[in-house]
């Protein structure tokens, strides 16, 4: 299994290594926490659907599908938060090749 380098490719070419490592560290960081969101989502699936198939009372069963809908509701939010990042990483680093500054919503103290 060959694995994708995340700043290989021609958005991040004209950056210096710094910029490039600091792109990949991004760039990875969001996969990292996308692959959070999928883990919890599915974790919240398997319990609600072992309290559907194993337990048999009512609140068991009512507690389940809470628990699959929620999990179906933290796996999008997880899908759209990452497209939403990567779409403002890949902007960012866009803006930077470009002359400008990456937009910085927090200050940085060194």
């Amino acid at each position: 299994m060959t694995r994708e380098r995340p700043c290989r490719d021609a958005p991040c070419s004209g950056l210096t290594l710094r910029d490039r490592l600091a792109a990949s560290r991004t760039i990875l960081a969001n996969e990292r926490t996308v692959l959070a969101y999928v883990r919890t989502a599915l974790s919240l699936v398997a319990a609600g659907a072992f309290f559907i198939k194993f337990l048999k009372s009512v609140e068991s069963i009512a507690l389940g599908w809470g628990l699959i809908a929620a999990g179906v509701a933290l796996f999008a939010i997880g899908f759209v938060r990452y497209h939403r990042m990567k779409q403002y990483i890949t902007g960012a680093t866009q803006n930077v090749l470009e002359g400008g500054q990456a937009d910085r919503s927090t200050k940085q103290s060194n």
